[in-house]
This record gives C-alpha cells, structure tokens and sequence, in this order.
C-alpha cells in the first residue's frame, strides 16, 4: 500500500499544510460542483422545455383557428364553383379574404418563430389550391371538396409541425397526449365528415334538381354523419373513463353528439327526402354553424388543460429545483465550515507543537503542549508532554 500511495506521500510532503489543504479541497470539491451543477441544468432544462411546450399551445390554437376559417371557406368555396351566383360568391371572396388576413396575422404575431416561415412559404400554395377556377377547378363537388379539404389538412398539419418543434408531441404525461390527439387528429376528422354533409346540403340546394350522383353523395353523407356520431360515442365513452375528463368535457361530448344528429335529421329532412328543397342555403348554414360550436369549446377545453397540466409540472420542478439548489448550498457550507474547522484544529496543534519546541530548544522545560482533542493530535500530545516531563526530571 505505502508503495502505490509513495506519488502523493512524496507531493504532500513538499507541501505545507495549507497547501495540502488547497488540494484536497480542490480535487473534493470540483466533482461535486460538477455533480451540482448537472442536477441543476438537468432540472433547469426540463423547466425550460415544459415552458416551450407551453407556449406552443397558443401558436397550435391560432393555426387550428385558421382551420376552422378555412373549413368555412372549404363548404362554401366548393359550392361557388360551380354556382355563378353573386351571392354565394359574394360569401366565399369574404371568408377567403378573413382566411388569410388571419393567417398573416398569425405570421405577424409570431416573427421569431419558426412557424411563421413555415406558414409564409405555404400562403401561396394554399391560395392556389383554394382557386375557384383554373387547375383547382374540379369536376364535381366531391373532387372539389376533396380538393379544398386537402387543403385544410395542410394545415391541421402545420399544427402538428409546431407540436413536434416544440416536443409536446412527444410528452410523457399520458392525458396531454390523450388531448392533443382529439384535438388535433379525432376531431379534425369529425369535422371533414360533418363538413362533407354541409358542402352537399348547400350544393343541393343551390341544384334545385338534385341529380342522382348528388343524391347518392348525399346519402353517402348521411352515413357519414351516422358514422361520425357513432365513433364520438365510442371515443367519448372511451375518455370519459376518467374522472377529470368527465367533469371537463362530459357536457360539451353530450352536446356535440346531439348536434351531429340533429345536422343528420335536417339533411335527411330538409334535403334528401323531401319532396322539393325549401329550405335557404343561409337559413341550412346556420343551422349547421350554430351546431358546431361545440367543437371549438372543446378543443378550448382540451388545450386549456393541457396548459394546467404543464403548469403543475413547471411549479413542481421549479420547488425541487429551488429544494436542490437549497440543498446543496446548505451542505456545501456545512462542508467549508467542518473543513475549515478541521483545517484550524491541525493548523492550531501543529503550531503548539512548534512553539513548545522552539521554547524546549531554548532549555525552558516547563511548556507543555495543551490540546483537547481525542484524535491521533491528542494522543500525541499527550505522549509529548510524558517525553518532556521525564526529560526534565533527568537534567536535574
């Protein structure tokens, strides 16, 4: 053993006892400033992290918002196709131009993010394929609204891309993931299908005469919205296990599936099997708009709760980080404080021992060293003075 330690008996023998001191201080206390500083950053990261998700809440709101506008645009837009009629017309030029004074103002609102480059190169592409005439000009109003529908997906989809920039996408609590999905993948699906429905309806109505190929999508959208009641039923019973989503969403869940079938029944009745269509075009849409709100509650809802849930988890990691850092102040002190005790205790006996020496050289046989201490410094201190007695009572 005394010849693998003989490196650093030799260096602590060239040193004095400060300068030992120094080094041991030194080679202690770097690793576990080190160590403290990597619990430190690591909870300091994820705070940071659960805070950029957070923020990205509202950025995924706003994009999805414009979703919204642009299904507006999608119903109506797909109808004015094939209808010259100033009125519908009319109605689609407004809820394009509100369609992309939103979007810029998206842009506008969030500069350094890089969302708003994203949803600057996609305006234009979304314009295009948002064109009533030209390449975006369809056949018939199912390829028109699977067109303009395309185009909505896009966009869901830049929601999704602002989800995964920010790593919320990816979070490892289960209900935010659970919430995120319904509102950014259930629901959107929903909203195709019951979309699907008020295209037909106001393009029947604008027909007149519907023809047999209407018709038949016609049907095809009533089992559309049969299925979408259905799955929601599925999927709500499903959410509402929980007990926090059932006091959440239990009543928005009841409405909007009410709302599907109500928009089911007034297609069927005002539109497939009536004998003539009566019914406004205006008076159809607002039927179906003020049954959609729903939605947009829930989604509300949703990311509301997704932020309370990021929330709990920023305070809780900002008291243990508070707690750690405490912690580790607290017992690096007490640390310095027993170093420096123990430094001065050694420095303290070793210079007794000094002077009683330097006294004994002088012939003074009187001093002793006094230490109280039960360490090895003690005994030897003990042992010196025994030596210094019996020296004394030799030389008279």
């Amino acid at each position: 053993m005394s010849g693998f330690l003989a490196p650093a008996i030799k260096l602590m023998n060239m040193l004095s006892y400060a300068q030992k001191f120094g080094v041991i201080s030194f080679t202690f206390f770097v690793p576990l400033l080190l160590l403290s500083y990597a619990i430190i950053d690591q909870t300091y990261q994820q705070i940071e992290k659960t805070k950029l998700e957070q923020s990205s809440l509202h950025i995924i709101n706003e994009i999805l918002e414009i979703s919204d506008q642009a299904t507006l645009y999608r119903d109506v837009g797909g109808v004015a196709s094939f209808f010259s009629r100033p009125e519908i017309n009319d109605e689609a030029d407004k809820l394009s131009t509100n369609l992309f004074k939103g979007i810029n103002s998206v842009i506008n609102e969030n500069l350094s993010s890089p969302i708003a480059d994203e949803l600057e190169s996609k305006k234009k592409p979304w314009r295009t394929g948002f064109d009533r005439s030209g390449e975006s000009r369809q056949p018939t109003i199912n390829d028109q609204y699977k067109g303009y529908n395309q185009v909505v997906q896009d966009m869901i989809f830049s929601a999704s891309k602002a989800a995964q920039a920010s790593g919320i996408n990816q979070d490892t609590d289960a209900n935010v993931q659970i919430l995120l999905n319904m509102v950014m993948s259930d629901y959107p699906a929903y909203q195709a299908n019951m979309g699907f429905a008020n295209t037909l309806a106001l393009y029947a109505i604008f027909e007149k005469y519907i023809s047999t190929e209407v018709y038949n999508s016609l049907n095809d959208a009533y089992d559309g919205l049969d299925q979408t009641q259905k799955d929601m039923a599925k999927k709500h019973k499903s959410l509402l296990k929980n007990e926090r989503f059932k006091v959440l969403f239990e009543k928005e869940f009841t409405n909007i599936e009410k709302s599907v079938e109500e928009i089911k029944y007034k297609l069927d009745d005002e539109i497939v099997s009536a004998m003539s269509v009566e019914i406004t075009w205006r008076d159809f849409r607002k039927y179906y708009l003020d049954r959609t709100v729903s939605i947009q509650s829930i989604r509300k809802i949703a990311l509301d709760e997704i932020s309370a849930i990021l929330q709990v988890r920023i305070d809780e990691l900002s008291q243990k980080l508070a707690i750690v850092a405490v912690a580790i102040i607290l017992v690096m002190l007490l640390i310095v404080y027993l170093y420096a005790a123990f430094f001065w205790s050694v420095r303290s006996t070793v210079g007794q021992f000094f002077n009683a020496a330097q006294k004994i050289s002088r012939g003074d046989m009187r001093v002793r060293v006094n230490v109280e201490s039960k360490d090895e410094m003690g005994e030897l201190t003990g042992e010196f003075n025994v030596m210094v007695d019996k020296i004394h009572s030799l030389l008279k």
